[in-house]
Order: C-alpha cells, then sequence, then structure tokens
C-alpha cells in the first residue's frame, strides 16, 4: 500500500484518480477546493503556506509517493492573438500555475532524501508542451489556447526531467503524465473538430490515466524516471 499525497485531487481528473487509487492506497488530498478538515487546504504557489501544511502534516504521517494533477485555472485571460498578448498577465498566470509545479517537486525532492525514502512524484502537464496548438479547432469558438498555457505545460516536462537527473543515484523516481484534451462538456463544435484528429474519434476521458498511474506508482525496480508519457489518442501525431 503507497501513501499517496494527491494534489488536485478535487479536479476532473484528480477525483478520477482518487476513486481508483484509494482502492488499493492510502491517500491524502492537497487542494484549494473541498472541506478543510477532510484534506490538506492550499495554494501550491505560495511556497510558505505549502511548507506551513506539509511539515506540519509530514510531522505524523509519512508520504512515499507524489501525484500532482493540480490544475489552476489562469488568474487573468489573455488575448487569444498573440499578437495583442499582455506580457504581464503570461507572467501572473505563469507564476499562478507553473510555480506550484516547482514548489512540489522541490519540496519532495528535499524530503524523500532526507528521509532517505525511494519516493516516486508524477506531475501533469499536457500535450502542449510538446507540440503546438491547432490553431483551427479553436476558431469561432470561445474555448481559447492562450501562449503561456503551452510555455507552462512545457516548464513542468522540464522540472520534472531536470529533477529527475539532478536526483539520479538516489532511487526517486520523477515522471510526467501529457494528457491529450479531456471531455469536460465542451460545446459540440469544438469536440468535434478536436475528434477528427483522433485514434477513436472522440476526446480523452478522466478515468484514461488511471491505470499508467498504477503502474508508475509501483515502478518496483525503479527504472522508469525522467520521462514525458503523452496519452493523446494519437493526436499529437
Amino acid at each position: 500500500m503507497k501513501k499517496i499525497l494527491l494534489i488536485g485531487g478535487n479536479g476532473l481528473i484528480g477525483k478520477s484518480v482518487y476513486k481508483h487509487l484509494s482502492k488499493k492506497n492510502q491517500i491524502k488530498i492537497l487542494d484549494l477546493m473541498g472541506d478543510s478538515k477532510k484534506i490538506l487546504k492550499a495554494d501550491i504557489s505560495n511556497k510558505d503556506e505549502v511548507h506551513k501544511i506539509l511539515n506540519k502534516y509530514l510531522s505524523k504521517k509519512k508520504i512515499d509517493t507524489v501525484i500532482n494533477a493540480a490544475y489552476p485555472r489562469f488568474t487573468s485571460n489573455n488575448s487569444k492573438d498573440p499578437l495583442k498578448s499582455d506580457s504581464n498577465v503570461i507572467l501572473k498566470n505563469y507564476k499562478h500555475h507553473f510555480i506550484g509545479y516547482f514548489i512540489i517537486t522541490q519540496f519532495f525532492c528535499n524530503y524523500f532524501k532526507k528521509k532517505k525514502i525511494k519516493g516516486n512524484i508524477i506531475n501533469f502537464a499536457s500535450i502542449y508542451s510538446e507540440m503546438l496548438p491547432r490553431f483551427n479547432i479553436y476558431k469561432k469558438n470561445e474555448i481559447i489556447t492562450p501562449m503561456e498555457y503551452g510555455m507552462i505545460k512545457n516548464n513542468i516536462v522540464y522540472t520534472t526531467k531536470y529533477f529527475a537527473k539532478y536526483v539520479l543515484g538516489t532511487g526517486i523516481t520523477i515522471n510526467c503524465i501529457s494528457p491529450g484534451g479531456v471531455f469536460n462538456n465542451q460545446n459540440k463544435f469544438f469536440v468535434k473538430k478536436y475528434s477528427s484528429y483522433t485514434n477513436s474519434k472522440k476526446m480523452m476521458n478522466k478515468k484514461d490515466f488511471n491505470y499508467l498511474l498504477e503502474f508508475l506508482i509501483e515502478n518496483k525496480i525503479k527504472n522508469i524516471t525522467g520521462q514525458n508519457f503523452i496519452i493523446d489518442e494519437g493526436f499529437s501525431l
């Protein structure tokens, strides 16, 4: 049985992950949403807040696996047109979204090393960490993919690989999952356009990552680290 900290456990993917993995594992959720009596409540982009809450929890409990499925919504909307993007908005969104992944990864690398735990960290990014958006699927849609979204996701993957290499030899494994678009009641025109690029002619389901996560948290021989797993129904091909 793994002792898992699931960050973003009340989100779209997080809820599915919790339901699936809690059957065999002990899971604690850290999220901004939910009842603070049942979960650890924190803004992961706030270093002091994160350190205070985690240090208090870890003084009594043990964690050997971290799954970061947090998806902080953008604090400010930027222009759909990159030629009109506001650099201040980009910076604000970058800090709000990416910094939390950096803080969590850094914190648990230090924690696992100090406690001599062969821990496991799994981050969530996006296919737009590896490819540019297909702009045509967003035309005439309210859904947008601003430039900073891809920048943020790309940096989550880079951070995953960087820390994995830095702690190589400690037994700590750090990997990343980059999902394709997950169905969440988007408008039918967007879903149709998006699905035309996938193998099964549909978007991803929130449950589609559970068995890969199950495989990665076992990782018994510790031979998978520093990898980015693209799960996207072939959308990026």
